[in-house]
């Protein structure tokens, strides 16, 4: 136990629980989905950055990050498609939504990059996963006291609470979906990276022991987060995940040399995922039987904006843009099912609408750019694969998600992913050789871990 203690508090290994930390609070406020909250969680995601840059231990291995130039190249296009209208035609879009949404891009870029300096380093990595692995834990537990003993303190519309689904803090359901699909994956990932550690090999019965013995708040991490999945009745949110947490663990099967697997079958977790969401109620499956009709509100939806896409130019109609857009999409024929919406339900086409051709091109490159450097880091190296994969699973879940709505649009989502996309990223991008040991040197860590050496 106080290896444990002296392993997070050494060095820069205390930035892992700070993160988690300040993910959980950003749950808290409706995940900073209104927007004063969301320039305010902006400004403490830098703060956050700067705090880690004031760290001997952490400066030099945000600094000596390679990689960087290309995703830097492709957000300031981003950056600049977004501003440009307010040079070109003044007055075409809301300026000071526009500005803030820009400040948020850039925050959540600082995040990326903090993250990224954290997860170069093997020790630093897991400490993060296993942060963010019992952020989720305590904010899920929060969110079944909420849903079971105070509906009411949830911030979300009536409707919701009257078809008991859960949203603990958070605006939607929906979205509250997206964030357990993640906490599960990222258990998933924790817990892979301890038995790995152990060497839990054996019978069935002694690889289910080292999950019991080596990874019991992961376990509970992933039972309570499938539980409130379940409540949620996400039903894309939910197939997402099951999709995700069958490419991460075939994904790490076939990644890793048997020698250094965990141990476990692909098949128990998978029945665990299951098992959990059905103790949530299986709301998700009994809303199997509105699927046609959300669908058809989802196409009405989309044929509803097309014109707006189409006819919106190189540069749409403004980041934040949805609620002026969504004005000029309402008609006599729709207006029911289109005034009330405060999304397009779909991440890309919101994207297309907004930030125009230009702006949402660069910024699907800059993702993908990341994702493809996150998925080749976790073949040809050695060290932190775990997280790769967990990054590139987590991933997956949310671009698949965000074919059917916008949970990235809100404020915590987008930074947890930002976070767990640096974290694979930096993985992926870390420096070795002697170059890594210079920077070891700089930041006090000459002397490597034991998962260093593992390469977990």
């Amino acid at each position: 136990m106080t290896g444990e203690k002296d392993s997070i508090f050494h060095g820069g290994h205390w930035a892992g629980p700070v993160f988690a930390a300040f993910l959980f609070v950003a749950q808290l406020p409706t995940g900073a989905f209104q927007f004063d909250r969301s320039l305010w969680l902006a400004a403490a995601e830098g703060l956050l950055l700067a705090l880690l840059l004031f760290s001997p231990r952490l400066r030099p291995a945000i600094g000596a990050m390679r990689g960087m130039l290309v995703p830097g190249v492709l957000l300031g296009a981003v950056l600049i498609c977004a501003l440009a209208p307010l040079v070109v035609a003044p007055g075409s879009i809301d300026a000071e939504t526009a500005v803030a949404h820009v400040v948020r891009l850039l925050a959540l870029a600082g995040l990326f990059v903090a993250a990224a300096g954290m997860g170069e380093e093997v020790e630093r990595n897991r400490i993060l996963v296993r942060s963010l692995m019992f952020m989720g834990l305590a904010y899920a537990v929060l969110s079944l006291g909420i849903y079971l003993l105070a509906p009411g303190l949830s911030p979300t519309v009536e409707v919701f609470i009257q078809q008991r689904r859960l949203t603990a803090t958070l605006y939607s359901p929906n979205t509250a979906a997206a964030f357990f699909g993640i906490i599960m994956v990222v258990a998933l990932g924790s817990i892979t990276q301890r038995l790995k550690e152990a060497g839990s090999t054996g019978t069935a019965i002694d690889r289910l022991e080292g999950v019991l013995t080596h990874g019991p708040w992961e376990l509970m991490t992933l039972i309570l987060a499938g539980i409130c999945l379940g409540f949620t009745g996400g039903r894309t949110t939910l197939a997402a995940t099951l999709i995700a947490v069958v490419v991460f663990l075939v994904w790490e099967r076939l990644g890793t040399k048997k020698a250094e697997q965990s141990g476990v079958h692909p098949a128990l977790p998978i029945v665990i995922v299951v098992a959990a969401v059905a103790l949530g109620g299986g709301a998700a499956f009994a809303r199997l039987g509105t699927a046609s009709h959300d669908f058809e509100l989802r196409m009405l939806a989309y044929r509803s904006h097309w014109p707006l896409i189409t006819n919106g130019g190189w540069m749409g109609h403004g980041l934040g843009g949805f609620n002026s857009a969504n004005a000029l999409a309402v008609t006599k024929a729709n207006v029911i099912e289109i005034a009330p919406l405060k999304a397009l339900l779909n991440v890309y086409l919101q994207w297309l609408e907004q930030a125009g051709p230009l702006g949402a091109f660069c910024m699907f490159a800059c993702i993908g750019w990341i994702l493809v450097q996150i998925v080749v880091g976790a073949y040809r190296r050695t060290r932190a694969t775990t997280a790769m994969r967990m990054a590139g699973a987590v991933s997956l879940l949310l671009l698949v998600q965000g074919l059917t709505d916008v949970a990235l649009e809100t404020p915590s989502i987008s930074a947890l992913w930002a976070v767990i996309l640096g974290l694979g990223y930096g993985a992926a991008s870390a420096p070795a050789g002697e170059r890594r040991r210079r920077i070891d040197t700089m930041s006090g860590d000459a002397i490597p871990h034991e998962a260093d050496r593992q390469g977990i």
